[in-house]
C-alpha cells in the first residue's frame, strides 16, 4: 500500500482515508480481509489523482479562456 507513498505522510495515511471514506472504525479495519483494504485504499488513491489531474485540466482551459477574451 506504500508504493509512491508521498514523502512525508505515515504508513497508515492509506487506512486513515479508507476509513474516513467508507465511514470505518479501527475494529471494522481490523476485521475486513487486508486484501480488501488495500484495494480500496488504491482506488481512493487513483480517484485522488485523477480528480487532482481534472482540475488542473479544467483550471487551464480557464485561463486559456480568459487570455481569449482580453485579446
Amino acid at each position: 500500500m506504500d508504493k509512491g507513498r508521498p514523502e512525508g505522510t505515515t504508513r497508515y495515511a492509506d487506512i486513515f482515508s479508507v476509513m474516513r471514506e467508507m465511514h470505518w472504525s479501527w475494529a471494522d479495519v481490523c476485521v475486513t480481509p487486508f486484501d480488501l483494504v488495500e484495494e480500496a485504499a488504491e482506488r481512493l488513491s487513483a480517484e485522488h489523482h485523477w480528480e487532482k489531474e481534472r482540475r488542473k485540466v479544467e483550471q487551464a482551459r480557464a485561463e486559456q479562456k480568459k487570455g481569449k477574451r482580453r485579446g
